[in-house]
């Protein structure tokens, strides 16, 4: 799993770290951890609906996180095959989860973040 804590900026992978129902999140997770990530955020599933736009552009990641490329990026050679991705919004959470956890995690950990970090240059604190 990986939570990135968009308020603090701090990025771990511990659902137990999840203090705060009001900061802003970025969480990565398989999709055994969605219950747990339900009660926490209380999300719905990704639709292309004004609301959604909405929300995502909110995040200030609509234009700017391609999350298709994402799931098809090459990481050390290493082609990243999955079967199922799925995006879910809340007010304060984007969530994506995915049956191929552990490669999301490499990857986010070792060429997400500053992109992440870039997108939210400029956010208010």
């Amino acid at each position: 799993m990986v939570v990135y804590n968009f308020t603090k900026n701090e990025m771990h992978n511990n659902i137990e770290l999840i203090k705060s129902n009001t900061d802003i999140y970025f969480v990565v997770a398989g999709y055994n951890d969605k219950e747990k990530l339900q009660t926490i955020f209380d999300f719905h599933e990704f639709q292309e609906n004004q609301e959604t736009l909405d929300q995502m552009i909110r995040f200030q990641i609509y234009e700017s996180f391609d999350f298709v490329s994402l799931l098809y990026m090459d990481l050390d050679g290493k082609e990243f095959i999955h079967s199922k991705v799925n995006l879910y919004l809340s007010k304060h959470v984007l969530v994506v989860l995915t049956d191929n956890i552990e490669w999301i995690e490499e990857l986010l950990f070792k060429e997400i973040q500053e992109c992440l970090d870039n997108i939210f240059i400029g956010r208010e604190k």
